[in-house]
């Protein structure tokens, strides 16, 4: 299940305790790679594009991992022979793992646990709708 309503970024924002404009970029990363459909108007927002079991958390954390600006150039050779080939094995591992999890299976792993409709040390109720 997910919500048909939309919901605005500036009420995500608030529920999460995330700075507006740090969250819009993401969400609108999120509309450009099809995870989230924008609606526009007054009662516009945000809603899923797909059904939750057609997005893995692989696609989302691909968007949260992308940098906002071109990372700067690093001339040590240790780090491109050494560290950067360790990195590089050590987020494909993880990519792969988060590529046999979906946002469904996330959803029911926090309902699961209870965090759902709870509140949550004085912030706002977890909702799982979007």
């Amino acid at each position: 299940y997910h919500s048909t309503q939309p919901i605005s970024g500036k009420l995500l924002a608030e529920q999460q305790s995330l700075p507006p404009r740090y969250l819009e970029r993401i969400l609108q990363k999120c509309v450009h790679e099809g995870i989230l459909r924008s609606i526009r108007g007054p009662r516009g927002g945000y809603v899923l594009a797909r059904e939750r079991r057609r997005i893995t958390m692989a696609e989302i954390l691909r968007i949260l991992s992308e940098p906002d600006e071109e990372p700067k150039k690093e001339n040590s050779m240790l780090a491109e022979k050494v560290i950067m080939p360790l990195y590089d094995a050590a987020a494909e591992a993880l990519y792969d793992r988060m590529a046999l999890k979906t946002l469904a299976d996330l959803c029911k792993s926090a309902y699961d646990a209870g965090l759902a409709g709870q509140e949550n040390t004085g912030r706002a109720r977890q909702d799982f709708t979007i």
